[in-house]
């Protein structure tokens, strides 16, 4: 078994680049509940140079008041016809 090369693991910085359509997604590893990432927010908190896995551990659930989540794109759906998306 190799060990983690901590350089090649994703930083906070690749939040800034997302798929169109796609939104980055907290999911709280203790209740389940999902949120969408406040990207600006997690970047002026942990620098560019955070290892995304660490800051992601960092966050805190507004549900259940714990830390701990995983972070992952999530596809968008389209708006139904004559509606906007927010």
């Amino acid at each position: 078994m190799g060990t983690r090369n901590l350089d090649r693991m994703p930083k906070t910085w690749s939040l800034r680049s997302s798929r169109p359509n796609f939104i980055w997604i907290a999911k709280c590893m203790n209740c389940g509940r999902k949120s969408p990432v406040p990207v600006g927010k997690m970047l002026e908190r942990f620098g560019e140079k955070e290892i995304l896995m660490r800051a992601a551990m960092k966050l805190k659930c507004d549900g259940c008041e714990r830390s701990g989540a995983d972070v992952y794109q999530g596809e968008l759906p389209d708006p139904a016809p004559g509606q906007s998306m927010f």
